[in-house]
């Protein structure tokens, strides 16, 4: 859910947000009682339950569902715990928000939120989910990342018109063919499942036509399965921090990609295959093993920006110079000596970063003459660079110390 201003006190937001839109501490029954007149209230973020009275949830609750034109709800990083069965009171919300509430267990009247469209419950300690869940079939956008659910993914199949699902960081060990049925399913996000078995969690994705974006970064797995390459309409492709040692053919089948992050990782080659992704804008390949690139790399004409740093590589083939529309290049961190003439077809480089590597001030003066109206990145002033975001670090490692010790 969208974050919001931390208000202790009853206060409209109409000045700053969209009208009927409110932001309240219930710390006293009086301002509980103050609100049941409410008629306008849209979109609610509640900060604080409790304080002064004994006040509880379930009096909120209960309140909370006589409102008519109550659509989003925010509990923002209230400690709940134990959700109460009148959650399934709320039957007109739409948008739900229930992140960092340290929740434990849904109880099963959730499956009474009919018209639930989007619903957060990350970074909870949820293990499981009610068999009633499933019964949300409204639901779009679901957020469950930093939870514990890694044997109760069956029932989500019958979310059948979830377009957004996030399973992030859950222990999930594979995706069961029950999601075959989320053929809607346009973004997935299945990073930090270290585990997980690629193979059969992509054969049980059957939203080829539908799926944009899928996120398996930080996963265990040292290859990419062939069935990366039935997700035709993929446009990005997130693998960042892997141990993948080289990509497969079938990645060249992704031809509506448009972003593929790849960095740190094992990459040391790219398959020719690579040069079929005729619409990719942003190839990240930062901190892997690659020696070289493919001739096929200048097929990828709309790219527009290239990470190739910390590699091993010495040289650029000569068909870097068809990348047309590229504005950023960064190749620093390498065993590069010199970069081949046809960098200067590059008009469009805006920024070449280069620093780290053996290249010497009269090659590097060749670089400048042939990119005019491109800022170079060299050796000394990566450096500089890295040292100030060094003295960064430490100013706040400082006040963080200084805080705490208060």
């Amino acid at each position: 859910m969208k974050k919001k201003p931390q208000n202790t006190s009853y206060k409209t937001w109409t000045d700053l947000h969209r009208p009927g839109q409110f932001c309240i501490d219930f710390n006293s029954e009086e301002i509980l009682a103050s609100f049941r007149d409410k008629t306008d209230v849209k979109y609610l973020t509640i900060v604080g339950i409790g304080g002064i009275d004994p006040l509880t949830l379930e009096d909120v609750l209960t309140i909370l569902a006589t409102l008519p034109q109550l659509e989003t709800l925010d509990f923002e990083e209230i400690p709940i715990i134990h959700l109460p069965a009148k959650i399934g009171l709320l039957e007109k919300v739409t948008n739900l928000g229930l992140e960092h509430c340290l929740i434990e267990k849904l109880p099963e009247e959730m499956g009474a939120l009919s018209n639930l469209q989007k619903l957060y419950l990350g970074y909870n300690e949820l293990s499981d989910l009610p068999a009633t869940f499933g019964q949300l079939t409204s639901l779009t956008q679901l957020y469950l990342e930093y939870n514990f659910l890694s044997e109760c993914l069956p029932i989500i199949g019958a979310l059948i018109n979830l377009e957004t699902l996030n399973l992030s960081t859950n222990g999930i060990t594979h995706l069961p063919p029950e999601f075959r049925q989320l053929t809607r399913l346009k973004h997935l996000d299945l990073s930090e499942n270290s585990a997980i078995d690629l193979e059969v969690s992509l054969k049980n994705i059957q939203a080829q036509e539908t799926l944009k974006l899928l996120n398996l970064s930080r996963l265990q797995a040292t290859e990419l399965p062939l069935a990366i390459g039935q997700l035709m309409a993929l446009e990005e492709l997130h693998m960042c921090d892997h141990h993948l040692q080289s990509l497969p053919a079938d990645i060249g089948q992704l031809i509506q990609l448009r972003t593929l992050l790849l960095s740190k990782g094992k990459i040391a080659s790219l398959p020719a295959e690579i040069g079929r992704l005729v619409n990719l804008r942003q190839l990240d390949l930062a901190d892997n093993h690659i020696v070289d690139l493919p001739i096929e790399i200048g097929q990828l004409t709309n790219l527009d920006k290239l990470d190739l740093s910390d590699n091993q590589m010495t040289d650029l083939p000569i068909e870097i110079g068809q990348l047309a529309n590229l504005t950023e290049l960064n190749l620093s961190k390498n065993q590069i000596t010199s970069l081949p003439s046809e960098i200067k077809n590059l008009k469009k480089l805006q920024i070449l970063r280069i620093g780290d590597n053996p290249i010497s001030q009269k090659e590097l003066a060749k670089i400048k003459a042939w990119l005019p109206h491109t800022l170079l990145v060299p050796i000394e002033q990566d450096h500089r660079f890295a040292k100030r975001i060094q003295f960064r670090i430490r100013v706040w490692v400082y006040r963080l110390q200084t805080f705490f010790k208060k």
